[in-house]
């Protein structure tokens, strides 16, 4: 029996509890009211994963100041609540990912939930592998809305 491939999802120094697969971070965008995710990949195997799109790869949970979550955007809700006969069209594709490599990414959170009002966001995300029936949480950040 071979080894799973591990992944390490960072940012700035953050950590998750799990270490199994991956550790799933965030930490505020460079621009914009999204967040960054770094994907290293800490096994001693190549591996494929999507390089973009990463909306599609990762859910959200956005909750603003009152503890309540946040509503979608049309986009958000096209997103997570497509109507019937949708079909999903990305641009990136899997890749190889090298031993030690990473993949980055910044999701502007802003065109998926709404986070008009002025304010603290707390943002959470998580990753599923359907393959491997398990599910990764990230650490959670506050970020404010302009």
């Amino acid at each position: 029996m071979g080894t799973q491939p591990r992944l390490r999802v960072s940012a700035r120094g953050a950590t998750s509890a799990c270490d199994f697969i991956e550790q799933l971070n965030v930490a505020p965008a460079r621009s914009g009211l999204g967040i960054h995710i770094i994907v290293r990949n800490v096994s001693d195997h190549s591996m494929t994963i999507e390089k973009e799109n990463p909306e599609l790869q990762f859910s959200a949970a956005v909750i603003d100041s009152h503890h309540r979550p946040v509503g979608l955007t049309p986009r958000g809700q096209n997103l997570y609540h497509p109507p019937a006969k949708s079909v999903f069209v990305g641009g990136g594709g899997p890749v190889p990912l090298a031993p030690r490599d990473e993949v980055q990414y910044d999701w502007q959170i802003s065109e998926f939930f709404d986070v008009s009002e002025h304010g603290t966001y707390l943002i959470a995300i998580t990753r599923t592998f359907d393959t491997l029936k398990q599910t990764i949480g990230s650490n959670t950040i506050e970020v404010q809305a302009p």
